[in-house]
This record gives C-alpha cells, structure tokens and sequence, in this order.
C-alpha cells in the first residue's frame, strides 16, 4: 500500500552505481524536472511525468531478459529516471539504448506531449520497441506486447476475455476501452481513464490494484488516487 511521491528538480548531478565493461559509471545532469510515483524511494521512479510532457510506466515482466554487460553504463532501477531526467519524446527513450544499459525485469509505456507512444521490452537480450504502425493499441499489461496484441485480435471476435489469464483478459478490456473512447475534452479523458482503470479492477483484478495514476501530457497534470483514499487528487 506504501508509496511515495517525489518532486525531482532539474539540474542535479546523479550517478549510477555500477560500472559497465569499460569501468565507466553512468553520469548525467537533469536536463528536466519530474513527478514521481515510486515503492522503492528516490531516484526509483515506477511512473512518472517529466515538465516536457513525457511519461513512463512500469510493469512487470517474467519473460525479461535483459542485454548481457557490455560497454554501457548499467542501470537497474534508476533507468525511468534517467529517462524522465534526459528525454523529451518517445524517439529520446528509444535513442538512449546506445547510451545505458538496464537490467530490470519489466516492461514500459512511455507517451509524449506530441502524441508518441512506445512500448519499450527487453527481450532475447535486446531492446524490442514498439511505435507508430507497429504499436496495436496504446495499452499494456503484464503479458509481452506482441502477444497480447495477437490475443486482442483473436479474441475479438468473441468477446469472451474470460479463458486465458489475468494480464491477457486485462489488456483486452484496456484496448477496448482505449478504442473506444470519443471524449473531446481533457476532463472527459481524465474521467474515461478512471473509469476504465477500475472497470478493469473489478472484472479481472479484484483486491491487488492499490494506486491508480492518470497523466495529463498536454496541460501537465497528474492525476492519482488509492485504495485508502479513493478521491482523485
């Protein structure tokens, strides 16, 4: 239930902890300030939004495997960080896979101000994103991307999410409320978005679903409630 929400400012020098093969230690300067949802502490973001609009989300994944040591720098759970400190647009996170290495066992969605979104896995031991054409749906759960995106498919047709596992059922409903949505304002994407969190919730996730987060890229807002204090603040 324990979370902690940080304001980080721009402008202050960090560093990673272990070096790569060459001996080098990551190091950079905050190009950006960010609001940070973390479990871990600072400099440990599990989502965030940076004042340039870009945001990252976290989510476990089991079939993770990240690239083996090489000359980058490493980074574990500090990489979302280094991603809100030094990045603008989806192209930037992309980008930044020839500058660090991370080895977390997760996978991300990441979206800009100026209507990117990527999907960003580790697989096989590289970086797999997903953009533009090659993205099905702007959703992810806790399944690889590619497979959901072939399991949304298939299980349109049927409208039964019901036979194959909590994070398959749970990005069905997601994609479809994504698909769905015809708001025209900021106040109704930040209510569908609620509403389509707890849809969710309820139908297939009962009882785990502690914090709820909804970005607002545009006007750079973040939006978020709890368990234990369901009003939207």
């Amino acid at each position: 239930d324990a979370g902690m929400i940080y304001i980080l400012k721009r402008g202050a020098v960090k560093t990673g902890g272990t070096p790569g093969t060459t001996g080098v230690v990551a190091r950079w300067t905050a190009k950006y300030a960010s609001v940070v949802f973390s479990l871990l502490g600072s400099q440990h973001a599990w989502a965030g939004m940076n004042e340039r609009g870009l945001t990252f989300s976290t989510m476990g994944l089991e079939e993770t495997v990240n690239p083996p040591p090489d000359h980058r720098p490493p980074l574990d759970w500090m990489w979302p960080q280094y991603i809100l400190d030094t990045c603008e647009t989806v192209d930037d996170v992309v980008a930044s896979n020839l500058e660090v290495r991370t080895y977390t066992v997760d996978h991300h969605l990441v979206a800009d101000r100026y209507g990117g979104v990527a999907v960003i896995e580790f697989l096989d031991g590289r970086m797999v994103s997903h953009t533009g054409a090659d993205l099905c749906v702007a959703a992810l759960t806790n399944s690889v991307y590619e497979n959901s995106c072939v399991m949304w498919e298939f299980m349109q047709s049927r409208n039964d999410y019901t036979s194959y596992g909590n994070s398959l059922e749970r990005f069905c409903l997601a994609a479809d409320r994504v698909e769905a949505f015809q708001g025209a304002s900021t106040s109704d994407a930040v209510t569908y978005a609620f509403e389509s969190l707890q849809d969710i919730y309820r139908q297939r996730y009962r009882g785990y679903t502690r914090w709820s987060i909804v970005f607002d890229t545009e006007n750079l807002r973040a939006y978020f409630r709890t368990q234990s204090n369901p009003e939207i603040r």
